[in-house]
């Protein structure tokens, strides 16, 4: 309903206030004034509208362990507001967006802060949180103020609620039900799940696990401490799984279920194991980090031709490619250097 059309309704029910009673007239005499002032106010908000105007949040880790991804993802975020006001401004609206920026530090602490921040500030709807621990954390706080967030990359399966986050990505427990019947179809008779001891890695296991029993096939787990974000000597576990692997003769693969740092920590001690360089290796989420020379604390390096060598398969978020995320990553690429890397591109192209 327009406002002028609100506006015509309210003065319609005055004047039947009026008609249809009329020897109460005097009693109801304030009531009607009170219509009548109301749809003045309506008739005159109706001839001089305001424009439209909406406050979006970002909150987003520009600073902490994972401040590498801003520095990818600032060209796309600016890219993206001045498009929005372009298609605005071609198209005639009056309607304008204006965006509110805050850093959560990495950190679940830090992602309640940044939201609390630009609520604060009038935020409508806030884009961001890309880890599952930012969206854990913010989870409540939004719902009690009702403010609906769209997170680009959180997946832990925990997070699947009815409430007003809306994730891009897909829940770790798909995740891992095609990685494990993605293994069987290559061949994979028996699986090893090396999992982050934690509600996480433990889901993540236990999903995998089930899909090799629905088949008949055999699957082991050995849970490892967590250690994120920094380098942990894993040469107990990885020593653990060598003796457990080393005397089977099926078609043996490793699954890591590990954050960063965990993940290269594990597979720095691997390395140096014959018997598990000679079998098949996934992971759960190591893409595209390991494809680089990434280093943990200086200890650990050169792990992406050990990845090559055991031909480690792993998931990677991508988003559609079309002639919007083309001239995207060029408009990045021309701001950077070079291309953004495909987390953060994932994360910044709504």
């Amino acid at each position: 309903m327009t406002e002028w059309s609100r506006a015509k309704l309210l003065a319609v029910a005055a004047l039947f206030v009026i008609l249809g009673f009329g020897a109460g007239y005097l009693a109801r005499q304030g009531e009607v004034v009170r219509l009548q002032e109301e749809a003045s106010r309506l008739r005159e908000e109706a001839g001089h509208p305001e424009a439209p105007s909406y406050r979006i949040g970002v909150a987003y880790p520009f600073s902490g362990r994972l401040s590498w991804w801003s520095a990818d993802a600032v060209p796309l975020l600016e890219s993206a507001e001045k498009d929005l006001e372009a298609f605005l401004a071609e198209s005639g609206s009056k309607t304008r967006f204006s965006f509110l920026v805050a850093d959560t530090n990495s950190t679940g602490e830090g992602a309640l802060s940044a939201v609390k921040k630009i609520v604060g500030e009038g935020a409508q709807v806030i884009v961001g949180l890309p880890t599952s621990g930012e969206v854990e954390a913010a989870m409540a706080y939004l719902a009690q103020e009702q403010v609906p967030l769209i997170s680009p990359s959180s997946t832990s399966s925990s997070l699947s609620k009815p409430d007003l986050v809306f994730r891009l990505s897909t829940p770790e427990n798909y995740r891992a039900r095609v990685g494990a019947e993605l293994a069987i179809k290559l061949g994979y008779t028996s699986v090893f799940v090396v999992y982050r001891d934690d509600d996480w890695g433990r889901a993540y296991a236990d999903t995998i696990s089930g899909v090799f029993g629905e088949r008949g096939l055999r699957s082991f787990k050995v849970p490892f401490p967590v250690s994120h974000p920094g380098y942990m000597n894993y040469s107990s576990t990885v020593g653990e799984l060598e003796r457990a692997v080393a005397p089977r003769s099926d078609v043996v693969l490793v699954y890591l279920v590990a954050w960063e740092n965990e993940d290269y920590s594990i597979l720095n001690e691997a390395r140096k194991s014959t018997v598990l360089s000679n079998v098949g290796w996934f992971t759960a989420a190591m893409y595209p980090t390991i494809t680089g020379e990434y280093t943990v604390d200086g200890r650990i390096s050169g792990l992406r031709d050990y990845a090559l060598k055991i031909g480690l398969l792993a998931p990677e978020q991508r988003p559609v490619v079309n002639d919007l995320t083309r001239r995207l990553m060029e408009e990045a690429r021309a701001r950077l250097g070079r291309y953004p890397s495909y987390d953060t591109s994932t994360s910044t192209t709504l």
